[in-house]
């Protein structure tokens, strides 16, 4: 729960070891160079609910990319884990008062349905 909101979702899959868990996303995909905030957040999410929901330390963070056999592993920061609290709470917020002013950046625009009749698109 989240600002008295429900978010669901599944975990791939929990490894425990002495340090704690070990949170793993497998991706069909080709393993990037670097790992985006946004596709991190995916992880980090995960982890603030393993924490609080299994009541166990999260030691490490992985996605597995299946195309090229590689794994990217990171950990979340408390900060990085109260601005994405933040972030989702005020999304929510924007919902239901329904909020929808454009969010023009390239990186939001690229996988928008809209950005070829839209005329905030950034790509």
């Amino acid at each position: 729960k989240l600002g008295g909101h429900t978010i669901t979702g599944s975990i791939d899959r929990i490894d425990r070891d002495a340090r704690g868990l070990h949170l793993i996303d497998y991706k069909s995909s080709k393993s990037p160079k670097e790992l985006a905030k946004d596709k991190k957040d995916q992880l980090v999410l995960y982890h603030i609910a393993a924490e609080e929901v299994l009541k166990e330390p999260v030691a490490a963070l992985t996605f597995y990319f299946l195309e090229d056999q590689q794994a990217k592993t990171f950990e979340a920061t408390d900060k990085q884990k109260d601005k994405l609290k933040e972030d989702i709470v005020s999304r929510i917020a924007q919902i239901q008062s329904s909020d929808f002013a454009p969010t023009a950046k390239p990186e939001v625009c690229k996988n928008c349905d809209y950005k070829d009749i839209c005329q905030y698109a950034r790509v």
